[in-house]
This record gives structure tokens, C-alpha cells and sequence, in this order.
């Protein structure tokens, strides 16, 4: 007799459904991972490696934006090519045969006045070829597009020469020391670095005459340089050892412990010679100066001075000089993010740089440097950008008691705005020197006829 029990109908229906119920769970589990499978493996070939050739003409303005980005995504595993059959190649035309994207490596610059607005740079743009577009392709561009809006912007404000000595020495007597500064402080401060040319000591050993071409100031002139904000000064020019070397290292003193840092100047040839560095934003800016007018005490293996080069019109261009400062400033760019390289040149009163200042000027861009800066003639020279950088040949004094003409009372505050080393935005501040001393920055006609001045002796249409 067969002693088996067997199911009812009802178990024997229950257990039909949980089978169903198990067999649709699979199928439904097994759809899934097929999808999430073929997902995976689309975005996997999508994310594919790829290696780039970045053709001669494009290297300057995208291969430091191609360097950022693989160095900020590893596992891109984008690499570069040293032939033109990549799989990514980034030029100024498109590849016969491959797909491309139009990318903006580079920013129009535009200058920037109380008058007019002037385009210096236009807006660069590039053609990313490739054998076909995926993600990293998407990702690529997209990153060059937007390189210089994401990372972080460094001002940089210029002013001219300060010469606080002699009749500005004597309104500081009779009205402060803050007189010549309050007025125009409100214009400078505030950006990441404020630079000056500081064409005189700051010492208390000898009262400042208030006649003849020798200049010193009070040693309580640093305070007008605080309210500025100033943070680093040149101080390799003509004036800033006219009372010798007691006076000139009081200066240096002084400066240090204001928090001002110099260059152009030391206790000796080295410290003359060395970048002043200004760190900003985790980037270091090196500032070097160089005097090539007549009338330093210039600095020596064991005697504080100034940093002096030999160029017109004082003495015949140096070779010498030359190798030494594309040596410097090349030694300086591979220690820092940034170089200005900064001139003590020219003749007084001349408008227009000669061949050796812009030589000059051409040598140090050509050997790093990522500004130029020059003073001396006490009047307003041209602006010009070679090879994307800015040089500024003069800015004119900025406070000086010349009152004897416009052109020695004119000037402009130059403000740049930086993303990585590249310029991104420049605006000229006109001002008028009033009162034998004390600058302020002007609007309508005045600032018209400054900047018209500036636009025309620099070569731009006005």
C-alpha cells in the first residue's frame, strides 16, 4: 500500500505561483545585469584612452591647458603624441577625415578705460580633431573651454614713479604724510599685488631739502606707501641712493619691516640681483629690476646698492648685460609661477621707447618674463602685448611735484587680472597730479584726452 501523502490541489497551486514568482525574478534579475552589463561597457569604450598631438601653432596657447588637465585626470589616460596621427589632434584647422570639435583656448582681452573700450587680444580658437567623438573627446573640450573661468584670478595693480622728496617732502610737512596718498588710495589698493617704483630713500638721517635733484624722504613716507596697499617696490633707479649707502639700507630696513618687499635692491650684489617674491594664491610671483640710468651706487659682492645693467642712453647696449638678464630672468621663471621684469631706462620726456627698450623689453619676454614694467622718463610711454605678453614702458610719475607740464603730470594706475599666466584683463585709471604732489584719478574730457594720448603712442585705432 503506497503510505505517500499527496499535495492538495490548493498546495499544489501555491507552489506553481512561487515557481512563476522565482522564474520571473530571474529573468528580471538577469535583464538587469544584461543591461547594467551593456552599460558598463558603452561607458567603458566611451572613457577610452586617447593620445593627442598638439600641432606648433596651438602649443603656446593649449599646452599648458592640456597639461592641467591630465595632470588633474589621471585616469583619463589621455598621452601625448610626437606625430600627427593621434587619436586626438589639436590645431588650428580641422583634420580632413575626422570628426572635430571648436574649442576657445584663449579669451579676447579687452583694455579697459573710463573712455572707451579697446580689443588688444581677439579671442583664439582651435579645432579638436578626432576619430571619432566620445566621452573623453566631450570631457577635453569642455575643460579647455572653461580652463580660464574655473581657477582662481590674481590682480595685479601698477603705479609709477614715486619720488617723495623735495616739494612732495615739503606738502608732507606742512599737511602729512598721508597728503600726496589719500586721494588716490581709494583707486590702487585692494588688488592681490600692488607694485610702485620708489625713486627715493626713506630715511631720517639728513631733512629732506626741498630744492636741487637729489631726493630723500622721512622715513614716515612708508605709512602713504601702506595706505596704497603697496607690496612690492623697485628700487633700482638713479635716486634711491642719493644720500648714500647709510640711507639707502635704512630704506631697506624700513621697508622689510612693513612688510614691503624690494627689488633691484640689497645689501649686496646678490640680494640686488635676486627676485623679490610675492606669493599669491599658491602661486609665486618673482619681481627683478634692473637700473640702467646714471647716477647709482651700485651693489657689490661686499657693498649694499642697486642692480645695474648697460644700455642706451647712458652707455652703449651690453651683450654681457643682456645674456645676464635673459639668464636671470630665465633662472627666476624656473624657481616661480610668475616673472615681472622690471626697467629703469629711457630719456626724460620722451613719449616713444627706443630700439633698445623695446630690444630690451623683447629679450625678457623671449626669456620668461610674463610682464614688463618700466619707469624714468616722467611721462606716459605706449603699452604693447608681444607674443601675448603685456609690457608697459612707462606709466609717468605718480607722485612727483613736475608741475611744469601735463605730460610730467599724467598718468595712469595700470590693474591686471591674471588667470594662471595668462592676462585676462587690463584697465587703465587715468589721473592728474594736483598740488605739486598729490595724484587723483579724473573722468570726462581730462581722462579722455590721457587715454586718447595713450591709445595713439601705443598703435591702437582710436
Amino acid at each position: 500500500m503506497d503510505h505517500r501523502r499527496r499535495a492538495s490541489p490548493a498546495a499544489r497551486t501555491i507552489k506553481s505561483e512561487r515557481i512563476a514568482i522565482g522564474s520571473s525574478i530571474a529573468i528580471v534579475v538577469i535583464v538587469a545585469l544584461a543591461i547594467t552589463g551593456t552599460y558598463l561597457y558603452r561607458q567603458s569604450a566611451q572613457a577610452k584612452a586617447h593620445s593627442i598631438y598638439i600641432t606648433s601653432e596651438a602649443t603656446a596657447d593649449c599646452k599648458p591647458i592640456i597639461d592641467a588637465y591630465v595632470k588633474g585626470h589621471p585616469g583619463a589616460g589621455l598621452t601625448y603624441s610626437p606625430q600627427a596621427t593621434a587619436g586626438m589632434i589639436l590645431g588650428a584647422r580641422k583634420v580632413d577625415g575626422m570628426d572635430a570639435v571648436e574649442v576657445s583656448a584663449l579669451p579676447p582681452l579687452r583694455l579697459s578705460t573710463s573712455s572707451r573700450t579697446v580689443t588688444l587680444r581677439p579671442e583664439k580658437r582651435y579645432v579638436l580633431s578626432c576619430g571619432g567623438k566620445d566621452d573623453s573627446v566631450t570631457s577635453l573640450a569642455k575643460y579647455i573651454d572653461e580652463y580660464r573661468d574655473v581657477g582662481e584670478k590674481v590682480t595685479l595693480t601698477a603705479v609709477g614713479d614715486i619720488i617723495p622728496g623735495r616739494t612732495v617732502a615739503k606738502m608732507m610737512a606742512l599737511n602729512g604724510v598721508s597728503y600726496p596718498f589719500s586721494a588716490i588710495a581709494p583707486v590702487v589698493k585692494g588688488a592681490d599685488i600692488v607694485y610702485a617704483d620708489l625713486e627715493a630713500p626713506l630715511s631720517d638721517r639728513v631733512k629732506p631739502p626741498y630744492k636741487g635733484m637729489a631726493f630723500i624722504a622721512p622715513g614716515s613716507t612708508v605709512q602713504g606707501l601702506n595706505m596704497l596697499g603697496v607690496d612690492v617696490v623697485a628700487l633700482a633707479n638713479n635716486h634711491s641712493t642719493n644720500f648714500g649707502l647709510g640711507a639707502f639700507t635704512d630704506t631697506l630696513a624700513l621697508l622689510k619691516n612693513n612688510g614691503i618687499t624690494c627689488a633691484g635692491g640689497g645689501m649686496n650684489l646678490t640680494e640686488a640681483q635676486s627676485p623679490a617674491v610675492v606669493r599669491v594664491a599658491g602661486e609665486s610671483f618673482a619681481f627683478l629690476d634692473y637700473n640702467s640710468i646714471i647716477g647709482s651706487l651700485n651693489a657689490t659682492a661686499t657693498k649694499p646698492g642697486v642692480s645695474w645693467i648697460r644700455m642706451k642712453p647712458w652707455s652703449k647696449d651690453s651683450p654681457e648685460d643682456q645674456a645676464f638678464v635673459r639668464q636671470s630672468i630665465a633662472s627666476a621663471k624656473s624657481q616661480n609661477d610668475f616673472v615681472v621684469a622690471c626697467f629703469h631706462w629711457s630719456e626724460e620726456y620722451k613719449h616713444a621707447p627706443s630700439a633698445s627698450e623695446r630690444n630690451m623689453a623683447h629679450l625678457a619676454c623671449d626669456a620668461g618674463a610674463d610682464l614688463v614694467i618700466g619707469s624714468h622718463p616722467h611721462c606716459i610711454q605706449p603699452i604693447e602685448i608681444y607674443n601675448g605678453k603685456l609690457i608697459a614702458y612707462s606709466l609717468g610719475n605718480f607722485i612727483f611735484d613736475q608741475m611744469e607740464h601735463d605730460y610730467s603730470r599724467e598718468g595712469v594706475i595700470m590693474k591686471c587680472s591674471y588667470s594662471g599666466k595668462t592676462l585676462v584683463g587690463l584697465e587703465l585709471v587715468p589721473y592728474v597730479i594736483t598740488d605739486w604732489c598729490r595724484p587723483v584719478a579724473v573722468s570726462g574730457l581730462q581722462a579722455k584726452k590721457i587715454m586718447d594720448e595713450m591709445l595713439s603712442i601705443s598703435g591702437f585705432q582710436l
